[in-house]
């Protein structure tokens, strides 16, 4: 029979509080009574909705020793979960270990009971060997897998930046999804599990500091208001984003971020990106309404499994962008299993990234700088601009005349200053498309459509803007859409566009004039 150390119910409230949880999280403190080499978390509960309930473990030193999440489920449910040299290779400290529960899917009071217990020792009056706590204490996990740069040049690299894994949500392992991401030819990952720093674990033992796919160290922070993506964290980032009365800090005795916000600049210190994940999607939309967007890297656009609510995403990014706010727009697959037909397989959804090398640091840098693009399948998009004299007439659709004197081209996500007598000729280069319609967005409003049929191309469209041609404001933005024809116009002048038929996203490029 196992040896109990702990044990207590606790009725959850959806959204209540009592002097045991907070509207978001619930608490609770049991003790180690001396030093042991491992021991077990028992979690159980009978519901008749469904629940879901992320687990965090802190130690007695403080540290946190595990966290975890699961797919939301119905019914009897029991969940177990080791701690000590079973789990993280470091035994257990005696003191007062604290358990937080966060209450983030829970449609009724729900009585859980929590049980932590440890293995009956195998003979009477045996006695467990000495373990390490026994000697020192046991350090924080830095949760750091190995640096990697499978390729120091520069150029464009194609990867994923939202997927799961069943270290959390997910239902494949972390070796399957590196094979299909091989397989698919992908260059880097983000494996964005919920909740939990395990998948880094996973991705230091594979070992694949040498080869593709390039992992990013990712997490995506689940929210009761809205999900976000840390990219390039270079330690735990620790965040419970709706601790709104700080009872959580204040029963851990230690700083968390407490908000999305504080996640941002928790991030942010690190050097990363933080991303908004699937804004508008029903109960995961961002509703985050205080968060000051600016502090924003990314923000989801083109979210397939969102099928036709995807599609308003960009008209979102639009007023975000005529706000002159930033953030780089980038697709994400949701992928929780890269095998799964439809709009989660791993792959189908591709960001392009120009960077400096296939690395963390460039992968991470070329995506600040909105030197990306999204694309479906095989398409690919080249969209630049570069500085001409400026010339009489206004702005042009079509091609461009040769120019009169020009500057080196200049990538998606920069900004080209006009002086009066400058202008600058945006290029838009397709291949390997289907046959479509290219759409030219500037200021949120479409600009100009154009026909292309299938092709390996490049087929290549210009568009010439002077100062002029500016909104009021004294600056514009110009960013790309090609969608395949899949209904045809029956009236001249017509094409149609929704999530079915996107196959290329680009992000901006800004144009100021001179003051």
């Amino acid at each position: 029979m196992p040896i109990i150390l702990a044990e207590r119910s606790l009725l959850l409230l959806p959204g209540g509080a009592d002097d045991r949880q907070s509207a978001s999280y619930a608490f609770f403190a049991f003790d180690i009574d001396r030093p042991r080499r491992s021991a077990t978390v028992e979690i159980s509960y009978r519901s008749d909705g469904v629940a879901q309930l992320p687990v965090a473990v802190y130690g007695g030193d403080g540290a946190i020793r595990l966290t975890r999440s699961s797919e939301p489920a119905a019914g009897p449910v029991v969940r177990a979960f080791s701690l000590g040299e079973d789990s993280d290779g470091c035994a257990l400290d005696a003191g007062t270990w604290k358990l937080v529960l966060h209450k983030r899917i829970l449609s009724e009071p729900l009585e859980v009971r929590l049980r932590v217990f440890v293995a009956a020792p195998s003979r009477p009056g045996a006695k467990g060997r000495k373990t390490r706590a026994d000697e020192a204490s046991c350090p924080e996990h830095h949760f750091a897998f190995a640096d990697a740069r499978p390729d120091s040049g520069s150029g464009w690299y194609c990867g994923e930046l939202h997927l799961h894994s069943n270290e959390s949500t997910g239902r494949s392992d972390v070796a399957t999804i590196r094979r299909v991401a091989l397989e698919r030819h992908l260059d880097f990952l983000a494996l964005t599990d919920h909740f939990t720093p395990a998948h880094w674990d996973r991705i230091e033992e594979l070992g694949s500091a040498d080869g593709r796919p390039l992992f990013l160290r990712s997490v995506e922070i689940a929210g009761d208001r809205g999900h976000a993506n840390l990219h390039g964290a270079t330690g735990w980032p620790n965040a419970f984003p709706d601790d709104v009365d700080g009872r959580l800090a204040a029963f851990l005795g230690r700083p968390i971020a407490g908000s999305m916000e504080a996640a941002a600049d928790s991030i942010h210190r690190q050097g990363g990106l933080f991303c908004v994940n699937h804004p508008l999607s029903s109960g995961a939309a961002w509703r985050y309404d205080s968060f000051p967007l600016e502090k924003a890297d990314l923000l989801e656009v083109a979210c397939l499994p969102d099928g036709p609510v995807s599609f308003l995403y960009p008209t979102l990014w639009d007023r975000l962008l005529c706000a002159g706010l930033r953030p780089t727009g980038v697709g994400s697959s949701d992928s929780h299993d890269p095998l799964q037909d439809g709009p989660w397989a791993l792959g189908k959804i591709r960001n392009w990234v120009y960077a400096a090398s296939l690395s963390r640091e460039g992968i991470i840098e070329g995506l600040k700088a909105g030197r990306a693009y999204v694309a479906f399948g095989e398409s690919r998009l080249e969209f630049s601009a570069r500085l001409v004299r400026a010339v009489e007439g206004s702005a042009s659709a079509g091609n461009a005349e040769p120019p009169l004197s020009g500057s080196q081209p200049r990538p998606m996500g920069s900004t080209l200053t006009l002086a009066e007598d400058e202008s600058c000729v945006l290029r838009v280069a397709l291949s390997e498309h289907p046959s479509g319609n290219l759409f030219v967005m500037k200021d949120g409003f479409l600009f100009d459509v154009r026909y292309f049929a299938a092709g390996e191309g490049p087929d290549i469209a210009e568009y010439r803007f002077e100062p002029k041609d500016l909104a009021a404001r004294g600056w514009s933005f110009v960013r790309v859409e090609f969608h395949e024809d899949l209904e045809k116009a029956r009236y001249h002048g017509m094409a149609f566009r929704d999530h079915r038929s996107l196959r290329l996203l680009s992000n901006p490029l800004w144009i100021r004039a001179k003051p």
